[in-house]
């Protein structure tokens, strides 16, 4: 009789978890990919060059200075509207990174050497005596004063495939305390403008009336129009121009005119921030990150599954949910295991 109960809850519990069949993502921790994602707007963006006039610092007074050997990456992304683009500010990156703890009876050297092997271009690897261990791309500070470039960062980076196999090595040890792992979301100070525009007057100077004399004498096939504001105006071309192009329109106005654009940058990067799982001290199957597992993780994973837009996990609750399909991201199948372990049929 009791086998028979339990048969019928688990085959209710099919029924329900069968009623949405489908996967929150293609891999784990898919809520993380804010670095993936940029990777992605920023392929076909174009980068303001370094020693672009534009990436001249300014004292606050209108006077403008080289800031030598900083690394500032501005990158023009388009966008739905003509000529009007995302400003992404990558200055200033963060890396992911792994710790964990370890019996003090180890051999530091070869774990080290070991980690190495795994992690190739990481180039911050401690493993001390006392069994702290910590990975990282690099150590998150400047460099000689500077942040390094967007690029370098992620090549550093540690991949989660990586984190995993230093995971599993760790683990069989048989020392293996604690493991975290530290994803960072890319920093992105962003700011959405036409690159066009310009203040109609400065320090006393018609900007407005010197360009459209300067339109006229080279005979340019330009507008210049308000801005939804007495103080701005753009230029308007009459076509759609890629990010390049719109650059090389300011750079003339420069060259020429030693006039800049009027581009408003965020006053701090956003988009900044992390998330951080234990992987070796967790509950398995705990999906609502309470602490222990119960029927409430395996509703938690279907409401996420059937709804992502309503519903969702803590990093940590997505990790510890992901307990079947070898790291295939949170399915009902997960749920179903869940319920079978609660039952005792696992």
């Amino acid at each position: 009789m009791k086998k028979t109960k339990i048969l019928s809850a688990l085959i209710l519990a099919s029924i329900i978890t069968a009623g949405t069949v489908s996967s929150l993502s293609a891999g784990a921790l898919a809520h993380w990919n804010d670095k993936e994602e940029m990777d992605k707007t920023l392929e076909n963006a174009f980068m303001i060059p370094a020693d672009s006039f534009m990436m001249q610092k300014s004292d606050g007074n209108g006077n403008f200075y080289d800031a030598e050997n900083l690394i500032e990456q501005t990158y023009l992304v388009e966008t739905e509207h003509d000529n009007i683009f995302d400003f992404y500010d990558m200055t200033g990156q963060s890396p992911d990174s792994i710790t964990a703890k370890v019996d003090t009876d180890i051999d530091c050297e070869a774990i080290q050497k070991a980690i190495a092997e795994i992690c190739v271009n990481s180039e911050y690897i401690s493993v001390s005596e006392s069994g702290d261990i910590n990975v990282a791309g690099f150590k998150a500070d400047r460099e000689n004063g500077f942040y390094r470039s967007y690029e370098e960062t992620r090549a550093k980076d540690i991949t989660y495939d990586q984190v995993l196999e230093v995971y599993d090595f760790l683990n069989s040890t048989g020392k293996l305390q604690s493991f975290k792992y530290t994803k960072e979301t890319a920093n992105s100070g962003q700011t959405r403008h036409r690159l066009t525009s310009y203040r109609t007057d400065w320090k006393g100077i018609n900007y407005k009336e010197v360009v459209e004399n300067y339109i006229a004498e080279k005979n340019l096939d330009w507008s210049v129009l308000p801005k939804d504001s007495t103080f701005i105006f753009y230029i308007e071309t009459g076509q759609r121009l890629s990010a390049e192009e719109n650059y090389q329109i300011v750079e003339q106005i420069y060259n020429d005119l030693d006039i800049r654009p009027c581009i408003v940058y965020p006053a701090s990067l956003n988009g900044s921030g992390s998330s951080t799982i234990e992987m070796h001290a967790n509950v398995k199957g705990d999906a609502n990150d309470d602490g222990k597992l119960a029927l409430s993780d395996a509703i938690a994973i279907m409401q996420t599954v059937g709804n992502p837009d309503e519903y969702g996990l803590t990093a940590q609750g997505e990790y510890n949910a992901d307990i079947t399909g070898d790291k295939d991201g949170i399915t009902n199948a997960d749920a179903l295991a869940i319920q079978r372990r609660l039952l005792g049929l696992e």
